[in-house]
């Protein structure tokens, strides 16, 4: 029988109760006290491997006994989820109810507790503090891939802790991988998908998609993030930070979660919603890889700095603190900065991985491709009626070529041209559309063919707009602008930009929980 740790007083926090006071820690203060600081880095193996699969049956075990835990306690598995977001609709005095203490000492450990995630005077909350670039409540969204490596840090640790596994470290879902298909890691590991009473790592709120036939190639790919020269971006690009977190980040969210009747009305869930992503427990190996895919990237050199790292003095390095709960003792929280999380290894964050994603693939355009302006080719147009409400339901939208033959055909006698697909989209309402939404474009099967079929181009998702919505102004909703490079197909002569064209809208893996109206789609050149 398992053996699941005390939801009741510790001897140690017995004592702290009196005071109930909370001791913040820099890393190197944290890293003194800490006996696995100097033991050789732990390491994060690809989840289907048999190494992979031993640490998923101990963090299920971890799961299982965080979930034990009354949900004040900071090591708990609500607690815990909750540092990465809140639903605002969801009460908390059930959470922090002094009435679970039987002594005055017991309810000051309540109560520090509620200070910890909730904040109060000078003690800044903990809860609510993941920075997406679709929300500005925090207002540091290039922190993105930062601050979610200490979070999966100090997750970690507390699994470490719980179950007395010193060496466990996170397995990652590689579904990332060039034949991900083939190696059947499009699909979740199976020890998420078993609806067993003691699986703590299943939940029901999943899509039925990425269960039977796994994520949709060619979204989940790292190959646009790799592209980037830049962290935080520069001429002409977004940065790394920010294509990572869009591009596999966001679609893997918008594929995995699922929506529910609340009230009458579609909500998104799980996966598919910020404030209740991290309750799943595949949030945290789908986080596992994408920091691998950043460490991917980085390729540090053997003290463990990479070129690609922000220069010494840059802000983004030490201009501001993260504060995370000590797994061992919960009475202290630990402040770190983005820069003391980029060397895994030498910073005593503790791990690495069993291997690296190779760069090797991503597409090297030119520096005056990337700053050029682009050439319009088609018509920019509104498009009336053209709305993605159903599951799978296509949704034509024409493109008119506007460009002279010899304009738009030109860019193909350059090595660096590039063609692109552009398209904006707007969310029906100030609300989560959730899912992920399929875009082809129609064109012959093969070159000469006469008959069309869909060709993917690309995915896109609207994951977090409700929360970036809450701060558009009144009658304003929120959009989004999305590429899609089409340069292989006009090469391939499967497209021609001096015709007219199809392309055709799919929501795939949920219907959307407001119709998505599609503003506009032209083709680029640069």
């Amino acid at each position: 029988m398992a053996s699941f740790p005390s939801p009741h007083i510790s001897r140690r926090d017995f004592i702290m109760g009196a005071t109930a006071g909370i001791v913040t820690l820099s890393l190197p203060e944290w890293l003194a006290g800490e006996a696995s600081a100097q033991a050789a880095p732990r390491i994060r193996y690809e989840a289907s491997s048999p190494k992979g699969k031993a640490m998923l049956v101990i963090y299920r075990d971890g799961v299982r006994r965080m979930k034990a835990l009354p949900r004040h306690d900071p090591r708990s598995w609500i607690f815990q989820a909750n540092i990465h977001a809140h639903p605002d609709n969801e009460p908390v005095n059930t959470i922090f109810a002094a009435s679970q203490g039987k002594t005055a000492a017991a309810k000051a450990i309540i109560a520090r507790n509620k200070t910890l995630a909730l904040g109060a005077g000078a003690q800044k909350p903990i809860w609510n503090t993941c920075p997406h670039s679709t929300t500005t409540d925090n207002g540091y969204a290039e922190h993105f891939i930062s601050w979610h490596r200490i979070y999966l840090m100090f997750l970690e640790r507390t699994i470490a802790s719980l179950t007395n596994k010193p060496t466990f470290a996170l397995p990652y879902w590689e579904y990332s991988h060039p034949n991900a298909k083939a190696l059947g890691r499009l699909r979740l590991p199976a020890e998420f998908r078993a609806a067993t009473n003691n699986n703590a790592l299943y939940s029901a709120d999943r899509s039925v998609r990425v269960n039977s036939t796994g994520l949709t190639e060619g979204a989940v790919g790292p190959r646009d993030a790799f592209d980037q020269r830049t962290l935080l971006g520069d001429a002409g690009e977004s940065g790394f930070n920010a294509t990572i977190e869009d591009l596999p980040h966001n679609n893997v969210h918008g594929a995995v979660g699922t929506t529910k009747r609340i009230n009458g009305e579609p909500v998104p869930v799980g996966m598919q919603s910020v404030e209740l992503a991290a309750r799943d427990p595949i949030f945290w190996v789908h986080h596992a890889n994408i920091d691998r895919l950043w460490e991917s990237w980085r390729r540090p050199g053997g003290n463990g700095s990479s070129q690609l790292d922000p220069a010494a003095g840059d802000v983004w390095l030490a201009g501001r603190t993260f504060a995370f709960v000590d797994p061992e003792d919960t009475s202290k929280l630990v402040k770190m900065t983005a820069g003391e999380a980029l060397n895994i290894q030498s910073t005593k964050l503790g791990y690495k991985y069993d291997s690296l994603a190779s760069v090797a693939n991503a597409t090297s355009f030119s520096s005056a491709s990337r700053t050029a302006r682009p050439t319009q080719l088609s018509a920019k147009d509104q498009i009336a009626q053209a709305q993605i409400k159903g599951l799978d339901q296509p949704v034509t939208v024409p493109v008119r070529p506007t460009a002279p033959a010899p304009v738009a055909l030109g860019f193909g006698q350059r090595s660096d041209a590039e063609y692109i697909l552009t398209i904006e989209v707007e969310a029906d309402a100030k609300s989560e559309p959730g899912g992920l939404f399929e875009v082809y474009m129609l064109a012959p099967k093969t070159l000469g063919a006469t008959e069309k079929v869909e060709q993917l181009v690309g995915t896109f998702n609207l994951f977090g707009v409700n929360k970036h919505a809450q701060h558009l102004p009144a009658g304003a909703k929120p959009s989004k602008t999305w590429k899609a490079d089409i340069t292989e197909l006009v090469l391939r002569k499967l497209v021609d930009p001096t015709k007219p064209a199809d392309v055709v809208f799919r929501a795939a893996f949920n219907a959307p929980t407001v119709p998505v109206t599609i503003k506009s789609v032209v083709i680029e050149a640069r």
